[in-house]
C-alpha cells in the first residue's frame, strides 16, 4: 500500500504520530514486525530525532539552521520506515480505519469490501447568517485532513424545533442529505426565524453500509 502523506509539516507531525498510535495499538492485526515498529519507534522518539527535533523547530528560542536541516531529513527518514511498514500489511488485514488513518492511496491495492467509519464525523458552526447555516465535517480519525473517510460520505440529517429537546425525543427528516465536502449548508426559511435547528451525522458506503450517528448539533437559526 501507498500513503499520501501530508505536505506541510505541523501536518505531518501530526500525521506521524497517530499513524504510529495506529501500529502500536494493531501491530499484531496488521503483522508489523517488532523491529520495524522499533526502528519507527527510534525515528520519532529518540535523541536528536522527531519528537525532540520538531519540538525545537517550533520554538522561536530553540530553532536553528540546523534545526531546520534536521527536520527536512527526519522527514524522509520516518516516511522512508513508515512506506517499509506499510508495504509489508497484508492488505486483508485492513478494515477502513486503516486506510483513513494511513492515508492510503485507494488506487494502490485491490481493496473491494468497504466499511462505513463506525466512529461519526464531528459536527461544528463554521458560520451563520440570515436564514442559513454553514457546518463543518471533521473526520476524528484524521484531524489533519478534510477528506472523507476512505470510500465513506457524510449523511446529514437536520430537524427543526421551537427550543431545544432531549435527543431522544428529535424527530429527524426522512429525507437526509449527502457531503462529500467539508461544509454542509443549510437555508431556512422566514418563518422559521428564532427556532432552533439540530443536525446529526453518520458515515455511509455507496452500498449503504452506516456507522454510528453523531450527538446532535443545535444551532439558532438567525
Amino acid at each position: 500500500m501507498t500513503a499520501d502523506y501530508p505536505t506541510k509539516q505541523d501536518a505531518k507531525n501530526i500525521y506521524y504520530l497517530a499513524a504510529r498510535a495506529r501500529i502500536e495499538l494493531d501491530y499484531e492485526r496488521l503483522l508489523v514486525s517488532t523491529l520495524n515498529r522499533n526502528a519507527l519507534g527510534v525515528l520519532l522518539d529518540g535523541s536528536n530525532n522527531w519528537i525532540e527535533v520538531f519540538g525545537k523547530h517550533k520554538s522561536e528560542d530553540s530553532d536553528s539552521t540546523t534545526i531546520g536541516k534536521r527536520v527536512i531529513a527526519l522527514i524522509d527518514l520516518v516516511e522512508a520506515q513508515l512506506t517499509k511498514i506499510y508495504k509489508d500489511i497484508p492488505e486483508s488485514a485492513l478494515d477502513t480505519d486503516d486506510y483513513t488513518i494511513f492515508r492510503f492511496n485507494p488506487g494502490s491495492g485491490g481493496h473491494t469490501t468497504i466499511e462505513a467509519q463506525k466512529i461519526p464525523a464531528t459536527l461544528t458552526l463554521e458560520s451563520t447568517h440570515h436564514l442559513g447555516h454553514k457546518i463543518r465535517i471533521k473526520n476524528p480519525l484524521t484531524p489533519d485532513s478534510s477528506a472523507m473517510p476512505y470510500g465513506n460520505d457524510a449523511k446529514i440529517w437536520s430537524a427543526v424545533y421551537d427550543k431545544k429537546v432531549d435527543a431522544s425525543l428529535i424527530v429527524w427528516g426522512d429525507n437526509p442529505q449527502k457531503a462529500t465536502t467539508r461544509f454542509y449548508e443549510k437555508s431556512f426559511t422566514e418563518n422559521q426565524v428564532e427556532m432552533w435547528a439540530a443536525y446529526k451525522t453518520c458515515y455511509e458506503t455507496a452500498t449503504g453500509k452506516q456507522g454510528d450517528p453523531s450527538e446532535p448539533l443545535w444551532v439558532l437559526i438567525s
